[in-house]
């Protein structure tokens, strides 16, 4: 601290006069030593002193969003502006590359469970430093591709990252160091990967366009380095515990029930048990209603913009759909997130699952942008509030002592999902020239989804 003081007593009275434009107004000795003694040194020991109050929970929200931002990179909004172009070139059909999307989520489901074990003893510092790597590099790989099988390979590599160890690790960490916040942290950590969306999907459209999509995933994949792996090494950590830290910056001295509130997932607790909630009848209906989201979700994700470009949505206004999609998945995971704090989390989820189905419905009578408009912001509504909240629910029923492994053996069911919707739309169309099929399906499913989750209540803890 007397370091600091001399240095700002010695840097602040010089350089104040650079501010000055008239130089008459240079401040006089006495001046500078009431800069040194007084207002500047008080504010200097206020910024210092509250420095080391800020809970460290808040430092590892902020990364886990530049994570959630780096990881979309490999997101299915935005690779669906690829399917087009690398098909046009080499002559694949469509169903072929939403079979390498597939691939590489349904392998991200076969480690998720292997992953939500080594965070809940671990942490996700590491999970979430190499996937990130892993993912930027894959990226870059994409740009150089010459045959499906580079494609497949960079594909499926980058596509593990993202639809198992971030999605199960982000999420986990944050849950761990925030309980009474959670859902609100969880839509603001579901909004980093749509603004990720939101901002990268017209300047890889542009780079398409203008340069080529080699340059756009080159690029991308320099960004999900970037910001994704220097966060995740530095700041991520396992829990709040480990430190002699509470959950949400609860203070050790506060009173007892507010600590018995925020037990460690090491510690007594009042939550479930691993092998109790795998006998829960909420969990296995909230696994069938993630597979059937994940269909419908990433289905409509990698197809939907093909499908308006089949029908005559001039490229020009594709990625203007892609914002708005993103604007309304912004919005979404806040209003959805909320929501469930004033009722129930399954009430909230059917909700969410019937305006899903319409969405669809709506999708299919499409024929003018400006149609097109008004869909891109209903479906980014919907299809975020649908991610954020899963995310939520399975924290608020199962705790934070198993979420990680709660997480890893349900990631592989919505993975499954994720995979199956890409690869059935796109073989849909190849067989029939048309969408409709897959569509109807898909609408079918999101509203079955809705009414099996209006039956999945809070388990009880006996």
């Amino acid at each position: 601290m007397y370091v600091y003081k001399r240095l700002l007593g010695f840097l602040i009275p010089s350089l104040v006069p650079l501010f000055c434009l008239d130089h008459s107004l240079e401040p006089s000795a006495s001046t500078r030593k009431l800069l040194l003694n007084g207002i500047m040194i008080k504010t200097l020991n206020n910024v210092l002193d509250r420095s080391r109050h800020v809970y460290y929970g808040w430092w590892l929200f902020f990364a886990a969003c530049l994570i959630m931002f780096s990881s979309g990179t490999a997101g299915v909004s935005l690779t669906s502006l690829f399917v087009k172009p690398v098909t046009e070139e080499f002559g694949w059909s469509r169903g072929l590359i939403s079979g390498a999307i597939s691939l590489g989520t349904f392998m991200g489901g076969l480690v998720a469970p292997f992953i939500g074990r080594i965070i809940d003893q671990k942490g996700a510092r590491v999970i979430l430093t190499v996937g990130c790597l892993m993912q930027g590099i894959s990226l870059i790989g994409l740009s150089m591709t010459r045959n499906i099988w580079s494609l497949y390979l960079c594909i499926c590599l980058a596509r593990v990252n993202f639809s198992s160890l971030v999605i199960v690790g982000a999420p986990t960490a944050v849950s761990n160091w925030f309980v009474a916040k959670r859902a609100k942290l969880l839509s603001f950590l579901i909004i980093a990967d749509r603004v990720s969306m939101a901002t990268l999907s017209p300047l890889a459209q542009w780079m398409i366009i203008t340069a080529g999509w080699r340059v756009a995933w080159s690029v991308l994949g320099s960004i999900c380095i970037i910001i994704g792996v220097i966060p995740a090494f530095v700041l991520i950590r396992r829990a709040p515990e480990d430190y002699g830290l509470l959950p949400d910056g609860v203070r050790k001295n506060s009173t007892m029930q507010d600590q018995d509130a925020y037990q460690s997932p090491s510690g007594k607790t009042d939550e479930l048990s691993f092998t109790d909630a795998l006998k829960t009848r909420a969990l296995w209906i909230l696994m069938a209603v993630q597979f059937m989201v994940g269909m419908v979700a990433t289905g409509l994700g990698i197809h939907r913009i093909p499908y308006l470009s089949d029908r005559g949505i001039d490229e020009s206004s594709l990625s203007g759909i892609l914002i708005l999609i993103a604007i309304g998945m912004i919005l979404g995971a806040y209003f959805w997130a909320t929501l469930t704090t004033k009722l129930r989390g399954n009430i909230v989820i059917s909700m969410n699952l019937f305006g899903m189905a319409f969405t669809v419905l709506f999708l299919m009578n499409v024929n003018s942008a400006e149609l097109a408009y008004i869909y891109a912001f209903l479906d980014g509504l919907m299809i975020s509030g649908s991610q954020t909240l899963m995310l939520v629910v399975m924290a608020n029923y199962f705790g934070r002592g198993i979420l990680g492994r709660i997480r890893g053996i349900t990631t592989p069911v919505w993975n499954a999902g994720f995979a199956l919707g890409p690869l059935f739309a796109g073989l849909v169309y190849d067989f029939n020239d048309s969408y409709t099929f897959a569509f109807i399906t898909f609408i079918v499913l999101a509203f079955v989804a809705g009414i099996l989750a209006s039956g999945a209540q809070k388990p009880k803890v006996y």
